[in-house]
């Protein structure tokens, strides 16, 4: 049985209380992720809506991303290339 969206939770993009997405209880988290090396270029193909900064010997990416196993995700990724993470930092609250 599909399950039902409960119009009281739609709002749309980006509210003034911090809501991203379809449902209140969804905040978007920024986050940027510094590397030793470069991200191969089909890796951040896979990595949707990152803003990318290649610098000699390091790939800074900052991007959103739903919540903590998403970002997770993005960090086994990059760790499974054998990229070392110098900097995990959370720019939003």
């Amino acid at each position: 049985m599909p399950s039902q969206i409960d119009p009281a939770n739609v709002v749309p993009r980006g509210q003034p209380d911090g809501t991203v997405g379809v449902f209140r209880h969804m905040k978007i988290l920024d986050y940027q992720i510094r590397v030793t090396g470069r991200v191969p270029a089909d890796v951040l193909e896979e990595i949707e809506g990152v803003q990318v900064t290649v610098q000699p010997m390091r790939t800074i990416l900052r991007g959103s991303v739903p919540d903590q196993a998403a970002l997770n995700q993005m960090i086994n990724r990059l760790q499974g290339l054998g990229l070392e993470l110098t900097e995990i930092r959370r720019l939003s609250p």
